[in-house]
């Protein structure tokens, strides 16, 4: 997470790193305020959660772990 932050990434690329290792079981302070300082940031067109959740969508189905995969 540091790493990205370092770039300079978009808010949105840092929270779905988040939800990535979330869904791989891996957690710990540092993503926990990471995810948050990039939620902060984020200006969304809906709602932060509507934006979480299709994030989330993406990111499993990315992993192999979503409805795609079945």
């Amino acid at each position: 997470m540091s790493e990205l932050e370092a770039a300079e990434v978009y808010p949105t690329l840092i929270l779905a790193a988040a939800i990535a290792l979330r869904e791989l079981g891996i957690e710990d302070a540092h993503v926990t305020q990471a995810r948050r300082r990039a939620e902060r940031a984020i200006q969304p067109l809906t709602t932060l959660d509507d934006l979480a959740d299709r994030i989330g969508v993406f990111v499993r189905d990315l992993l192999g772990l979503g409805e795609a995969a079945r």
